[in-house]
């Protein structure tokens, strides 16, 4: 786990289906691993954010990925990470990872699921929830 604070780390395999802002079952497992970690740091602030593919609106497209943030976070929640230590945050479709068409402009399908992806980043470093881990 990288303790750099503002750094964006994309959690491979957490992966939604188009419309969709359940997690799949094999995302679990990765979140299993993530909360694992988490524990190990319980002075961090998390950000846990979820985006979009580009189709439907940006209205629609932004309210989608926080639900697909909250799905983590609830998820994260169950397995024993306080709900104090993470948040929820959605970007919609402004940040892609790639393009979700080919250069010729039809649609890419593989891009558009690279899109709907997941990722955490500390926003901070909690010195008041530090405990024995800040002498």
């Amino acid at each position: 786990l990288c303790l750099d604070i503002g750094k964006t780390v994309r959690l491979d395999d957490i992966y939604y289906d188009f419309d969709k802002a359940t997690l799949r079952p094999e995302s679990k497992m990765i979140l299993d691993k993530l909360a694992k970690h988490l524990k190990k740091f319980p002075f961090l602030l998390v950000e846990i954010g979820s985006h979009t593919d580009s189709k439907g609106t940006d209205a629609y497209n932004f309210q989608l990925s926080q639900e697909r943030a909250q799905s983590v976070v609830n998820y994260l929640i169950t397995v024993g990470i306080p709900s104090d230590m993470i948040r929820a945050r959605g970007y919609g479709e402004s940040v892609p990872r790639i393009a979700n068409e080919n250069p010729d402009g039809s649609d890419n399908p593989s891009n558009r699921q690279l899109n709907r992806r997941t990722e955490f980043k500390i926003l901070e470093i909690r010195k008041d929830k530090m405990g024995p881990y800040g002498r």
